[in-house]
C-alpha cells in the first residue's frame, strides 16, 4: 500500500491546513464533518487501505467532502449516473474532450483510461438505484478493477450489505475491502436552509 502522491504543498499532514486555508467560494470545507477527514487523511498517509467506502445520510457531508478533496489534491469526481452517461456517450461516439481550445472525440478505452490514472477518483451515489441494471453493476465492477491499490473514495447512502444486494455479492465485496466509514452526521443542509416567505 503506497500513499497518495501529492505535490509539494499538500505533503501529508499539511492537508488539513489546506482545507482551513481554502476561500468559502472554493468549497465549504468547515461543512467537512472530522471524522470524514481523519478517515480520508489516513487512507491517504496509507495507514488505512483504499476504497474508502463512507456510508452515511443524505446531507451529512460526504459528496462536500469528496468535491473538496478533488479540489484539493486533483481527481475526477461522478456520481454512478454520470459516469454511465459518459460510458453511454463514448460508446456512442458522442463524449468529447472538454478543453477551450479543440475538441475530440473521447472512445471508451480512453474514458477508463482517465478513471485508471486520475490521482483521485471520486464515485458518488454508489447504490442510489436500487433496481440498477447490468450495465451498472458492471461500470461499477470497472471502476474497481480500475482503481484497485490506488486512491478510490465511494460515497453511498447504502451499507455494505445494500451495496451487495443490489450490484451482487463480487462488486460489494471489494467496495467493502478497503476502509469503511459509518458516518452517522445530521442533515447539514437542514441547518443551513433559508425558507423564504
Amino acid at each position: 500500500m503506497s500513499k497518495i502522491h501529492l505535490p509539494q504543498r499538500y505533503l501529508p499532514g499539511e492537508l488539513e491546513e489546506q482545507y482551513r486555508q481554502l476561500p468559502d467560494k472554493f468549497r465549504e470545507s468547515s461543512r467537512v464533518p472530522d471524522e470524514i477527514r481523519k478517515a480520508i487523511r489516513a487512507c491517504m498517509d496509507a495507514e488505512k487501505p483504499w476504497p474508502l467506502l463512507i456510508v452515511g445520510p443524505v446531507g451529512a457531508g460526504k459528496t462536500c467532502a469528496g468535491l473538496l478533496l478533488c479540489d484539493v489534491v486533483g481527481g475526477r469526481y461522478h456520481t454512478v449516473s454520470s459516469l454511465r452517461q459518459r460510458q453511454v456517450d463514448a460508446k456512442m461516439g458522442r463524449l468529447y474532450t472538454d478543453s477551450y481550445f479543440s475538441a475530440a472525440k473521447v472512445t471508451e478505452a480512453e474514458m477508463w483510461g482517465e478513471v485508471q490514472l486520475s490521482r483521485l477518483f471520486v464515485l458518488d451515489e454508489l447504490a442510489a438505484d436500487p433496481g440498477a441494471k447490468e450495465p451498472e453493476r458492471q461500470m461499477v465492477q470497472s471502476v474497481l478493477d480500475h482503481r484497485e491499490g490506488k486512491p478510490l473514495l465511494l460515497l453511498s447512502n447504502r451499507d455494505p450489505k445494500e451495496i451487495a444486494e443490489i450490484y451482487g455479492g463480487p462488486v460489494g465485496s471489494r467496495a467493502a475491502a478497503g476502509t469503511i466509514l459509518w458516518h452517522r452526521g445530521e442533515d447539514m443542509r437542514e441547518q443551513t436552509r433559508e425558507v423564504l416567505s
